[in-house]
């Protein structure tokens, strides 16, 4: 099979996330991602990361996924996100077609959303992926044979028994009300337990209706950091939680 390899289902990814919230489970944690092509997402948003010892997870569009140097007509290298110790994911539209009569999200669709990116970093390794919000179940277990995660877009802390294929994230714009937001979901897993991952599309001193500010960013990081949350990007949280070590 060229591309990923197939993986075969694996029912104890699910129970790991029935840890969350139990006594010395590792239940307060605070991941960030990164989706899109914009250059700041790594010199800005990995930056403020690192300064608090933490690391993202890049869901690589593959328009952008070829690229091994950074010119002013690139937005930023994939070799430059592995290099500087963050997680690199693919970002993949496995939903259904109609117009042009298939389905994303087959085998070949899959290889063809990864090519680029192996090209760029020879013997990468593509455990994640991202995608929207309509998603069928069957949809996600096609995903689930390819990558070790799925990033959804649904809102919301993940607790309890969820599939790992289906991870809620919670959008960050620069609307007032999506700041206040996370800071409330951060304090209420810092105080009730759970998992909590944000994603970012847009990120610099005058974002978009889309983006936000770093300003805002580092504060949501340091809040996090004070609030006693563990900052891991998706599969260090994935890895951390199938250990069962103490937050």
């Amino acid at each position: 099979m060229r591309g990923n390899r197939a993986r075969q289902p694996n029912d104890v990814m699910f129970s790991i996330f029935d840890q969350i919230g139990r006594p010395g489970a590792p239940n307060r944690i605070v991941s960030f991602t990164f989706e899109g092509a914009s250059r700041t997402l790594l010199s800005v948003g990995g930056s403020i990361l690192e300064m608090y010892g933490a690391r993202g997870t890049y869901y690589l569009p593959t328009g952008v996924a070829g690229y091994g140097t950074v010119s002013p007509q690139e937005p930023f290298s994939p070799k430059d996100i592995g290099a500087r110790g963050h997680e690199i994911g693919c970002a993949v539209t496995p939903g259904r077609d109609e117009e042009k009569g298939r389905a994303p999200g087959t085998a070949d669709d899959i290889e063809r959303s990864t090519a680029r990116i192996r090209s760029a970093l020879p013997g990468v390794l593509l455990e994640h992926c991202a995608y929207g919000n309509s998603l069928s179940r069957e949809d996600r277990s096609r995903l689930g044979t390819y990558f070790r995660t799925g990033r959804s877009l649904e809102p919301g802390i993940n607790r309890g028994r969820i599939d790992p294929m289906a991870i809620r994230a919670n959008a960050l714009r620069g609307r007032e009300a999506e700041y206040q937001r996370a800071i409330a979901l951060i304090h209420e897993v810092a105080t009730q337990g759970g998992w909590l991952a944000f994603t970012l599309h847009d990120l610099c001193p005058s974002p978009g209706p889309d983006g936000v500010h770093a300003i805002a960013l580092d504060h949501i990081v340091r809040t996090a950091v004070e609030a006693g949350c563990l900052l891991r990007s998706i599969g260090e949280a994935i890895t951390l939680l199938g250990k069962g070590a103490p937050a």
